[in-house]
């Protein structure tokens, strides 16, 4: 949190994880960010690393490391995908939030065909 003259700056956890889902579905390749329900909302509630909308936020004296859960397209280099989202990632948050990023881990945790041929597939 930035102390500044007239009072302190706070941005949720929520809008650190829209900029990281913004950023990593802008990533061409990617088809979507994962979303995580949460089960058991008392044990997150006493740790310090939070969820939100597929985007695991762990702060620490190094700074915020960011996980983000996506699918591929199929077809595409994974590694490719993963770099550049870690990329991406790390700069929207750090731009737009001043706030010092670690490390952006990302999971892929599903592929999916391109829409044009999804729906070929089904005819």
């Amino acid at each position: 949190m930035e102390e500044i003259k007239n009072g302190s700056i706070r941005i949720s956890d929520e809008v650190i994880a829209d900029i990281a889902i913004k950023a990593a579905r802008d990533v061409e390749g990617v088809a979507s960010v994962h979303q995580r329900l949460l089960e058991n909302a008392k044990s997150l509630m006493s740790s310090r690393v939070t969820f939100v909308k597929g985007v695991t936020l762990a702060p620490s004296e190094a700074g915020l490391e960011i996980t983000v859960q996506i699918s591929v397209l199929f077809g595409v280099k994974v590694q490719e995908v993963c770099a550049v989202v870690q990329r991406e990632v790390a700069d929207a948050v750090a731009d737009m939030t001043g706030i010092s990023v670690r490390c952006v881990n990302v999971a892929v945790v599903g592929v999916a065909l391109p829409k044009a041929a999804a729906k070929k597939s089904t005819k």
